[in-house]
């Protein structure tokens, strides 16, 4: 086997974990209440003012930065679940779906 072949082989492996460190580094922002998450979440919850939901975002809003951290770090062992969601105004629709956890993909 050449240098080459074997890099090439562990390329991916390099990449996947490369990912995962970013990954893990970014719940650090979130779960520390680090000022720039604050930015975020503040701008976001700011939208969700103006689309007429307040505090969507906040602290202790349904979609607080701890919120997402924790169903990243639960979501990270799933295959992911892709849905398109259309927000009409005055109407509630539910969207429903199931996670599949993730196989090896060797």
């Amino acid at each position: 086997m050449t240098l080459t072949t074997r890099l090439r082989g562990l390329l991916p492996h390099g990449i996947a974990l490369f990912m995962s460190a970013v990954f893990l580094d970014s719940l650090r922002f979130k779960f520390t209440d680090h000022p720039k998450t604050q930015v975020i979440f503040g701008k976001l919850n700011a939208w969700a003012s103006d689309i007429g939901v307040p505090g969507l975002f906040a602290h202790t809003g349904l979609f607080s930065q701890y919120v997402i951290g924790s169903i990243e770090l639960l979501a990270s062992g799933y295959d992911p679940l892709v849905i398109e969601v259309v927000v009409s105004p005055g109407r509630t629709t539910t969207y429903r779906g199931s996670l599949s956890r993730a196989r090896d993909h060797d």
